[in-house]
């Protein structure tokens, strides 16, 4: 599958809105929930930030919405998974996800950033995210 083009716009605004709601996020903490990711994988726990996800609802209300399952959707195609969905919507590879999203996955030495643990902090993700965008705008160019 070819990898969608980056948008840095909208994970920047998602970094931006993680950082100006610190307080109200703060009590949060990863999650471990089955994968959908790769077959070999199927039955395993896997942990990743729910909460950054459920707030694409909130960032991006007419693209993502709340599934009766708790699960965030992305509107234009219901049916997939939350880690592809999110993939595309950015224009994330799969490194990039795991970056962002799972604890103690960070790649710093191709993305930048920190390694983030099961509590990270919103603040600290975002800090990630737009360390994410300044190093693959900086490859682009």
């Amino acid at each position: 599958m070819k990898l969608k083009e980056f948008k840095p716009d909208r994970l920047g605004r998602l970094a931006y809105h993680l950082i100006k709601n610190e307080k109200r996020l703060k009590k949060n903490k990863c999650v471990y929930v089955p994968t959908m990711i790769d077959k070999e994988y199927e039955n395993e726990e896997f942990p990743y930030y729910l909460y950054i996800t459920l707030e694409l609802v909130k960032v991006f209300p007419k693209q993502w919405l709340i599934g009766k399952d708790g699960f965030a959707y992305w509107v234009y195609d219901k049916r997939r998974t939350i880690f592809s969905s999110v993939m595309d919507f950015f224009g994330l590879p799969t490194s990039g996800f795991f970056h962002l999203f799972v604890p103690g996955c960070q790649n710093i030495a191709l993305f930048g950033g920190t390694l983030l643990n099961d509590d990270a902090s919103p603040t600290e993700i975002a800090n990630n995210m737009l360390q994410l965008i300044n190093t693959l705008e900086i490859q682009k160019n």
